[in-house]
């Protein structure tokens, strides 16, 4: 049994994430994370070592937070659903992947008239 109360690993980060939400690609952990300052998000592996936590594959910069944010699955496959409290109540759905190119890529988008800021799957 792990004891979760003790770190394993700990590390500072630069800025406060917000959000922040796990997800399974090709069968290995991988987390979202995303920071209402900055608005600068990143995705890392997760795992107990050291450097896969504290290795950003990759990252970015978009111009709004999105706070609520939700992992689904389509035939295995990860996406992100995510709405701003700003900017129209935008929202856009991407695919979670290792590929910076892929997740900046809106496969769809909108806007509502109110901010859901509580999504549960």
């Amino acid at each position: 049994m792990i004891n979760i109360t003790l770190e394993t690993y700990a590390n500072k980060w630069k800025y406060y994430y917000e959000t922040v939400v796990p997800y399974i690609y090709n069968n290995e952990p991988y987390m979202f994370a995303m920071s209402g300052k900055a608005k600068r998000w990143f995705i890392s592996k997760l795992s107990t070592d050291k450097n896969d936590i504290n290795t950003e594959i990759i990252s970015g910069e978009w111009g709004n937070f999105f706070g609520a944010v939700a992992v689904f699955y389509v035939g295995g496959t990860p996406f992100l659903y995510a709405q701003t409290a700003t900017s129209k109540k935008k929202w856009f759905v991407s695919e979670l992947s290792v590929d910076k190119k892929v997740v900046e890529k809106e496969i769809i988008s909108g806007n509502w008239d109110h901010y859901y800021g509580s999504v549960y799957l």
